[in-house]
Parts: C-alpha cells; structure tokens; sequence
C-alpha cells in the first residue's frame, strides 16, 4: 500500500470515527432528526474555525435553530365554515457572535451598522426535505452574510477602544455570557384530532346568533393551531429538539346599538393542545353569558366626562393589568441593557436606561407585604395547567425552578437573559419563544408568575376601601371594573360607576381603560385575599389575548386590585356621526 492510498484510508477512518462519535452523542432521535442535527452540528464546526474575511476577528459564539412550522386555521360565521386552511412551513433563526465572550459586536450601535445585525430570523432558502447537504448549503449561504455584519460591527467597536473614544472601563459589563452544555429531547404527547371533528366545533360556536336573536346580530368562531417542532444547536454543545405549540379558540358576538354604532364583545380561550380545550358544552354556556351581556348593556349608560381617580379591579382584568404594570417599559421586572451608542456626528455615549426599578434593587417598589416569584417549571396550579412553563429557553438556558424577585415589596432580582446588564450577569433562562403568524420569534418576558400579599382584604373589603378613599378625596363616584366570570374561556369586562354615598352600582358603556400605572402609585396597590389563576398571552408590554400571536404567561396572584388613581376615558359614540341612510341594513334581518 503506498502512501497515498495509506493517507486516504486514515482520512476515511477518521471521517468514520468522528462520524460515529456525534452520531453517539446525539439524543435518542429519529433518522429525520439525526440528519438535521449533524447538518446544524457541521456548519458550526465549519464556521467556527473556518470563517475569516480582511481583518475581521473570529466567531466566538453560534447558535442555530430550525422550526418546522404547521398550522390549522379554522373560521365560521353564522353556522358556515368560511375558511379552513393548514399551512405549513420551515424556518430558521441565528446568532451569531464575533469577538469574544467579553467585548463582540452585539450590544453596540455603530455608524456602520446597527445592533445585534448577527440575529435574526428566517433563511432565504431552506429546503422542506431532511437533505443533509441541503440543509448545510443553506445555512452556509446565510451564515457568511451575518458573518460580514457581525464582523464591521465589531472592528467599528475595536477602533473606537484604540482610539480611546471608549474606555475599557467602561466596558466593565461583559457582551455575552458563557453556558453549560445541556441535552434535551422532549416528544409532543398528544396527537392531533380529526380536522372535520374541529371544523364542526367551530362551526357549532358561530350559530349563536340563531338561538339568540333579535339579542345578538351577527356571531364568528375561529380557530388556530400553531404548532412547531423546534430544532437547536449551539457551538457550546447545547442541543435541543422539543415541542411549542399554542392553540386559540375565539368566539365573537356582535350587536348593533345604534346607528353605525356596534358592541363587540369576544371570549378566548388558549392551550397547548387539543386535550385541553373546553367541551362544546361549556363554551357555550359562556357563549350565553355574552348574550346576556348584551340585554345589560342595552340599558347601560354613558358617561359625560372622562374620569382619573381610585378604581377597584376584579377578576381578569385585574391580573392583565398587574402584570401590565409589573413589565412595562418604564417600570419591569425584567433586566435592560443599555447599548453603545454612535450618533450621524461620531459622538459616543450608551443609551439611557428607560426601566425606572432597575435603579431600585434593594428597595421597596411594591407594598411592603408582597412577595413575587417567577416559577418557569411549575407545570400546574390549583388543577389549572400553566402556559408560562417552559424547560429550555431560546436561548439555550434551562431557567431554575423558582425566581425571588421581590420580597416585602422590595426589589431582590430581575428576569433576565444573556446578555448581560447592570444588575445581572448570568442568564436566568427567560429569554423564550414567542408565537408569530409564521410560526417562532423570541421574546425577553415572564414565565409563570406568583404574586402573595400577605396583607390582603376581602372583595367587600376592597370595596369599601374604594368608596371610603373616594369620599376623603372629594369624589361623588368611583369605577368597579369586573372581568365576566368563567372558569374555562378569559371573558372581556364592565365598567360600573358606584354611588360612594349609596353604594349603587351604574352599568356604564363606550368607555375604555388606560391600564397604565404610575411607579409611585404601584406601592400603594391593596390586593384581594382571594386568588386566581390565569394563562395569557403577552404582546410586546400587553398582557391580553388580542389575537393569537404573542408569549404565553401564566399568572398566580390576587384576583383583584385597588388603585388610588387610573384613567378611564370616553369613547365616542360614532352613532351621532351617520344618518340612517348612510349604511347597508342587514340583510339577516327580517
């Protein structure tokens, strides 16, 4: 055997041997998903030692992750199927880092770029097949792009260092933070339901304006079904492949209550699979309690003014709006980071920094008597399965079982994720995936959150705490707004004015809540004894189930809340702005 032939059957050993050993490593996993590890596994191997252009610096982090994304979507008026589609697709997200763990290209708004360009989702092409080749001249195709991003933006950064318009002191916050490798392979453990079987449900639900005329005049229900198979691998060695899937069930009324004038009322339900939807029976026991919502309204009343001053908050309304208020942009409980910063005139500063209670740790920012915690691996509560519950983040990060973030009302900790910030500098894995129209984005946000206050009052206790602050601060009324009660589907809610000096209640309509909190007034906050449980969705600082895209929350907490001081403001009443003739009568009437 010559030399040659000697040195090509070493090659193919070692090829074999290396190939045995990640196919070893790899989870337990089907042959579909051995060849998508493999291909995301060798273009990292690839990329981390091989990538290099000019005097750009090496990658020192990559991360990749492929979805495979399916959706049944459902929609039914009046009793009629109007759409059904599945749809079906597959995409990809990024990061990669170039530099170092310390100082890279993320975290910096450069002339020459701008931040966090080496993230980012979906690929140009990407096969539907399980082609290993394929799979890697994909990702090969988009990663040399992020890789020329990722790469001006850093030597922008470096230069500045060497130029001394950054001092290395200030860079005292490192850019990124190191992880232990982790394995997961999590299975879905239900199968999914015949399509006609969901298709009559809906359909089911829409027919409420038959059974429920002259109340109601028109009614829909809709379904979707967001459901991803999650593929991830990172230059560390984490891997992961698990389930996120997010189903959500609509059902709307509509009455018209005067001319070109209509009330709109929607009950929602979300779960995790088709297991955990209500029965037919029960949605349309709250499908009935619309109705009935809508015989009240016709004699509500509404107000001449607009209105700030104490409200008392019960039910879902109450939650949504605490945990509103518990991350909202200028006050959070989850960690920002402050960017490096280059203007159009070359001057450098960092960004400052918009949440208000990071300055605070240590501090009482809540009523002295309330503790927070974030629990991301409580499954269930009360017999109520949580949503917000997740094993591994988006970023690679199984998050601790529980999370201290205030205690006695002052600030112990932040959520956070890993890029590091003032008060945090390793990931507590709350970095998750968020539900998009096209399957996954990410998104920094809670998890499962517990609220106690173990100073509490009774509803009618909180009642009464309303009107007795009312009558000291000079006001002849106050507002109640009540979430409808349900224990299956999350129900919109009413707005009562209450009489402080009778304690009669007034239905109100056309009127609308800014569910904005001010710091000073959420140390103030008196919280019922009673609790609730609720899953929801977050959409950017809104905690509601809008539609069905958003970061599935759960919330443990007091299920109602008094508030010294809110806004509720006055709808206009469109009525008054079209005559009888400017519309189309509808043609269900008879």
């Amino acid at each position: 055997m010559n030399k040659r032939t000697r040195y090509f059957f070493i090659c193919l050993l070692m090829v074999a041997s290396v190939q045995a050993f990640i196919e070893k490593g790899l989870l337990a996993q089907s042959s579909a998903d051995s060849v998508i590890f493999r291909a995301m596994h060798d273009e990292i191997e690839r990329s981390m030692h091989d990538l290099e252009y000019r005097d750009y610096a090496k990658p020192c982090y990559i991360g990749f992750e492929l979805n495979n994304h399916f959706e049944y979507v459902i929609h039914a008026e009046l009793g009629a199927i109007f759409r059904s589609d599945t749809l079906s697709n597959r995409g990809w997200s990024y990061r990669l880092i170039v530099g170092t763990y310390e100082i890279n290209d993320e975290n910096f708004r450069g002339q020459s770029n701008d931040n966090n360009m080496s993230m980012g989702d979906l690929a140009d092409v990407f096969p539907v097949e399980n082609n290993y080749w394929g799979l890697r001249r994909s990702i090969w195709m988009k990663t040399n792009d992020i890789y020329l991003r990722a790469g001006v933006n850093h030597r922008e950064k470096l230069k500045l260092i060497e130029q001394g318009k950054i001092s290395k002191e200030s860079l005292t916050i490192h850019d990124f933070t190191r992880s232990t490798p982790v394995e997961i392979s999590i299975d879905r453990k239900t199968d999914d339901p015949s399509l006609d079987v969901l298709k009559e449900k809906v359909r089911r639900l829409s027919e409420a304006y038959y059974s429920n005329r002259p109340n109601i005049d028109y009614s829909t229900a809709s379904l979707s079904y967001n459901k991803n198979d999650v593929y991830y691998q990172n230059s560390e060695g984490t891997r992961f492949k698990i389930p996120q899937d997010l189903l959500s069930l609509n059902v709307t009324l509509k009455k018209e209550t005067g001319n070109y004038d209509f009330n709109v009322r929607t009950l929602s339900v979300i779960a995790e699979s088709f297991d955990e939807l209500p029965s037919l029976e029960q949605l349309q026991q709250d499908v009935e309690k619309l109705v009935e919502d809508f015989r009240k309204k016709a004699d509500a009343i509404i107000p001449e003014n607009e209105y700030t001053g104490p409200v008392l908050l019960v039910g879902r309304i109450a939650s949504e709006t605490l945990l509103d208020n518990l991350f909202d942009a200028d006050h959070s409980l989850y960690a920002e980071r402050n960017d490096l910063v280059v203007n159009t005139q070359g001057d450098v500063f960092f960004e400052e920094i918009q949440n208000e209670w990071q300055s605070k740790m240590g501090k009482r920012i809540l009523p002295d008597s309330t503790d927070i915690m974030a629990l991301p691996a409580l499954n269930e509560f009360n017999g109520v399965k949580l949503m917000g519950n997740y094993p591994i983040d988006s970023d690679g990060i199984i998050p601790p079982d529980s999370i201290k973030l205030v205690e006695d009302g002052k600030l112990l900790a932040m959520l956070c994720s890993r890029t590091p910030t003032s008060v945090t500098d390793i990931s507590n894995g709350h970095y998750q995936f968020y539900f998009t129209s096209n399957g996954l984005a990410h998104f920094h946000g809670p998890s499962v959150i517990r609220i106690q206050a173990n100073k509490a009052f009774s509803l009618e206790g909180l009642r009464q705490k309303l009107i007795d602050y009312a009558k000291k601060e000079g006001y002849d009324f106050a507002y109640i707004i009540r979430s409808i009660p349900s224990e299956t589907a999350n129900m919109p809610y009413n707005f009562y004015r209450i009489n402080v000096e009778t304690g009669e209640e007034q239905l109100m309509k056309n009127v609308s809540l800014e569910r904005f909190i001010e710091t000073s007034e959420m140390r103030k906050i008196a919280f019922s004894r009673d609790i609730m449980v609720l899953n929801t969705l977050m959409n950017g600082n809104r905690f509601a189930i809008i539609n069905p895209n958003g970061l599935p929350v759960s919330y443990i907490g007091p299920n109602a809340i008094f508030v010294e001081e809110m806004n509720i403001n006055v709808v206009k009443d469109l009525g008054k702005l079209h005559t009888a003739g400017d519309y189309i009568t509808n043609p269900l009437k008879r």
